[in-house]
């Protein structure tokens, strides 16, 4: 709900503020996700743990490729939807 009502109020303020504060938001996540990866790498007791917890079987991988190819289709039409309206210098 929080996001929701700041989705919300950036967009009302205006469209160049979403943008930045995705810019932001993207840069935030990377930071994020380079210090799991570190921590992950470096050997974190719960990643250990997660292994442990259940084997990759030979269904599971293309199950979670399937699941993420879904996901991707599905928003295509919001994609290309989004970019009809893009200025025309923006390749």
């Amino acid at each position: 709900m929080v996001f929701a009502l700041l989705a919300v109020s950036l967009a009302v303020v205006g469209y160049d503020l979403i943008h930045l504060a995705q810019r932001f938001i993207a840069y935030v996540l990377i930071v994020a996700l380079l210090v799991f990866t570190v921590a992950v790498i470096v050997g974190s007791p719960l990643a250990g743990a997660a292994a442990r917890f259940r084997e990759l079987s030979d269904r599971a991988f293309p199950r979670a490729i399937i699941r993420a190819a879904s996901y991707q289709i599905a928003w295509s039409i919001y994609v290309s939807d989004y970019s009809r309206y893009l200025p025309r210098d923006v390749g």
